[in-house]
């Protein structure tokens, strides 16, 4: 019973984790295990849910939704929002699950790639890159993504780097398909730095990869762009090879325009007529460009040029528009970048130099108190080391002066003897020597003390007994140190060793001699353990030990320490 609310709160905490991570329906899940290889299932799935989808906790919900936008990216349904993409990831961002939260980051860029902005996809694909996903695949995706858009902005350094971290990551998945399209980009990087026998090394390890270990198609595809870079190196037998193949496999504009170009060169102008016409069929603007272009060169369609030609100014003009406006975004990204560059470094400067400031004035802070904190701790060891030896001498004046008035007492007893008392003149000498005795006693005892209050007060002043009294924890010290401290003692207090061996019977160790000088001079318990390199409780059960070797009989730690004062 008496763990009953511990029991309690861990049951409500297991119950919150499953509400919180858990609770998904079944077509939800179905989606989520569809997703990657049958998109348009998961779709189809995700639509099914229908209205129930409003009934659940608004972390199934914002899934649900990043399942929708996954699947439309895995079917290249272009992205024509990011309101929805934008509630996700700030959802995802308090939620506290990094995974979800780096899938979020990867579909915000995809989103903004397709909205052409190049700017904010680089930024939430290094975000999600930032957030160290456990998931190989997606990070590889993440920096295949950040390959392509650093070489759209013309950035190759970046690229390559980011290539060839997505190489490493999908190794270790064994993601064969993106391994081969990261190969493929490593290829267009060396083909537009040329370094054209690079690339085609690169280019044939991506299809080999991409036929040996996925789907035809995409081998196909890469095959493709293989045989235009064949044609723009001039190997035109090699890119009619390529091409033929990925025709005879299944219809490929590139492949088309690239044996366009290669019968145009070798001035086959009917088979250029005929691929022309079959790439026309594109619904890309720049294949169908290209396609006029040809077609308007072509010496054998001369009474159709003019109209080839208009055709073909039309789509060069839209591509012009096109490309202005890619150029704005890219200096427009550049820009952005350079601004952040700049503000970040003014901001850097400006904190550290802040925290330059801070630390100066905390060192000086901290400077300040410890000095203060030493000056007032110095001042309160004096003055109670003054108070412990005011009190020793009173002590001793006050003994002193008790042995002189009982002396005293003496005297005037004799003295009131030697005249009330009618005695024979041999008796009254005895007595008046005895008074004379007395008093020279009072004057020794006088003398005494004096001399004692000058040894004393010379210990106290004694390099010795400052060593002991000011030694810092760990402070070592030396034999002589030790040596010189029971000479100071045994000056101060006349025989006081040679007392303490006529005491006790058995002989007394050498670290329980230096106990006894350390109580003499009235140092710390504390202190002594770090002299002695003991703890306080041996040291206090030396002292006890002592004690009954001397008395006989048990005694405590403060009888041991007034027979050490009184010697």
């Amino acid at each position: 019973m008496k763990h009953l609310p511990l029991y309690m709160i861990l049951l409500l905490f297991l119950s919150a984790c499953a509400g919180r991570r858990g609770g998904y329906p079944e077509r939800l899940q179905r989606a989520s295990q569809l997703v990657e290889a049958r998109p348009d299932s998961a779709l189809g799935y995700l639509d099914s849910l229908g209205v129930p989808l409003s009934g659940l906790p608004e972390e199934a919900r914002m899934y649900a939704q990043l399942l929708r936008i996954k699947a439309n990216d895995k079917l290249y349904i272009p992205h024509t929002s990011d309101s929805v993409i934008n509630r996700i990831v700030k959802f995802y961002e308090g939620f506290g699950d990094r995974e979800r939260l780096a899938e979020a980051y990867f579909y915000q860029g995809s989103v903004y790639r397709d909205l052409q902005d190049a700017p904010r996809a680089i930024v939430a694909l290094q975000r999600a890159a930032d957030q160290k996903s456990k998931n190989d695949t997606l990070n590889g995706r993440i920096y295949g993504q950040l390959a392509s858009l650093f070489a759209y902005q013309g950035a190759y350094k970046e690229s390559r780097e980011a290539v060839r971290n997505a190489c490493v990551y999908y190794i270790r998945c064994k993601d064969y398909k993106g391994l081969a399209y990261s190969y493929r980009d490593m290829a267009r990087m060396f083909d537009v730095e040329g370094r054209k026998d690079s690339a085609e090394v690169y280019y044939r390890k991506a299809y080999q990869l991409m036929k040996e270990k996925s789907e035809p198609r995409w081998a196909y595809g890469i095959l493709s762009e293989f045989s235009s870079f064949y044609q723009s190196c001039g190997e035109s037998d090699s890119a009619e090879a390529c091409a033929k193949r990925v025709l005879a496999y299944a219809s490929d504009d590139v492949a088309q325009l690239t044996l366009a170009k290669v019968y145009y060169g070798q001035q086959q102008f009917d088979s250029v007529a005929f691929y022309c016409r079959k790439a026309l069929k594109s619904h890309s603007i720049y294949h169908q460009r290209t396609a006029y272009s040809l077609l308007a060169r072509t010496v054998e369609l001369m009474d159709s040029i003019p109209d080839y030609f208009s055709r073909y100014l039309a789509l060069q003009d839209s591509i012009n528009e096109i490309t202005r406006t890619e150029a704005v975004m890219k200096v427009h990204y550049q820009q952005v970048e350079l601004d952040n560059a700049h503000l970040a470094l003014q901001s850097s400067r400006r904190i550290s130099w802040i925290l330059g400031l801070v630390a100066l004035v905390l060192v000086l802070v901290l400077l300040a108190a410890y000095l203060l904190y030493a000056l007032r701790e110095r001042r309160r060891r004096f003055a109670l080391r003054e108070q412990v030896w005011q009190q020793i001498h009173r002590e001793l004046r006050e003994q002193s002066n008790r042995r002189i008035a009982e002396n005293e007492e003496k005297i005037a007893e004799l003295t009131s003897r030697l005249q009330s008392l009618s005695e024979g003149k041999e008796q009254r000498d005895v007595w008046k020597q005895e008074v004379e005795a007395l008093r020279s006693v009072n004057v020794s005892i006088l003398h005494t003390q004096e001399l004692d209050a000058a040894r004393v007060t010379a210990l106290l002043h004694s390099e010795a007994y400052r060593l002991f009294h000011d030694a810092s924890s760990g402070t070592k010290v030396s034999e002589d140190d030790w040596e010189a401290l029971a000479h100071a003692v045994d000056e101060a207090y006349p025989h006081f060793t040679s007392r303490l061996k006529a005491l006790c019977p058995v002989k007394i160790s050498q670290k329980t001699y230096r106990i006894c000088y350390l109580v003499k001079i009235e140092v710390s318990r504390r202190r002594m353990a770090d002299l002695l390199y003991m703890s306080e409780s041996g040291i206090c059960s030396a002292l006890i030990r002592l004690y009954k070797k001397i008395k006989g009989k048990d005694g405590a730690v403060k009888d041991m320490e007034e027979l050490l004062r009184e010697l």
